[in-house]
């Protein structure tokens, strides 16, 4: 739950970095913008990749650390 948490707080710096970047873009003073709008784009594209690659995701059928302990399988002893 944590990290789902911390990946949404990630994805938001990431999304308010990039309204910015789109504001330098559409300001009358555009010098810079290219570098603002490409390093954006790369923070937001790697907090969706996190997102999605984490430990126990269903994306990558891994199992988070003690999940089985936690549920009590006797195997994981």
């Amino acid at each position: 739950m944590r990290l789902e948490q911390e990946a949404r707080v990630l994805r938001g710096e990431a999304l308010s970095s990039l309204t910015l970047a789109t504001a330098a873009f559409n300001s009358p003073h555009q010098e810079g913008r290219t570098t603002q709008v490409r390093d954006a784009e790369a923070a937001v594209d790697m907090g969706a990749v996190w997102a999605a690659h984490r430990p126990g995701t269903p994306d990558t059928g891994r199992e988070q650390p003690g999940c089985a302990l936690a549920a009590g399988d006797p195997a994981a002893d």
